[in-house]
């Protein structure tokens, strides 16, 4: 894993693996749009190529982080990558220095509008929502491109490594 002297994603090859909606989807469309070769992939082999049809630049593989031989079967694949978002990967800190120089950063979102609240009906999202937005410095509910603004800058600083940026609207402040 090689990273541009300047920070640039143009024509690097960025793997980012989480399910291929909010989060994940919105990172892998980012580093796309900033010049990124972008490989999305997740443990569910039919809905992720699903997620991404019709989106040139983004290929899709099947990984499941659980499995350590499906981990090394997906490096060989792959072979040699640029960037690696890992939207469950929570050991940012002790990769970074097993996996030095290779820097390895991790982003903690707050609540963020990608569907998974859904399940709390319409008023009930309401409320909730509502409720965050009143208390939270921001003002606001995050949303996924939030949170891949934010990975784009982990990517492209250079001197970043070891680290959890926060992207929370300053909820923990509160």
């Amino acid at each position: 894993m090689t990273g541009s002297p300047d920070g640039s994603l143009k024509d690097k090859t960025v793997l980012v693996v989480g399910r291929g909606s909010g989060l994940a989807r919105a990172i892998a469309l980012a580093a796309l749009d900033a010049g990124a070769h972008v490989v999305a992939a997740g443990r569910d082999q039919e809905t992720l190529p699903a997620a991404y049809a019709g989106e040139p630049g983004i290929g899709t593989e099947v990984v499941d982080l659980t499995d350590e031989a499906s981990i090394a079967t997906l490096g060989e694949r792959l072979g040699s990558v640029d960037h690696v978002v890992c939207t469950a990967d929570t050991l940012a800190r002790s990769l970074a220095l097993e996996l030095a120089p290779i820097r390895v950063n991790a982003i903690s979102p707050g609540v963020i509008d990608t569907g998974a609240w859904d399940a709390l009906g319409a008023q009930g999202k309401a409320d909730y929502f509502a409720d965050i937005s009143a208390r939270n410095p921001a003002r606001r509910i995050g949303n996924p491109d939030d949170i891949a603004r934010g990975v784009l800058f982990a990517l492209t600083n250079t001197f970043l490594t070891g680290q959890t940026l926060h992207i929370d609207g300053g909820e923990p402040l509160t």
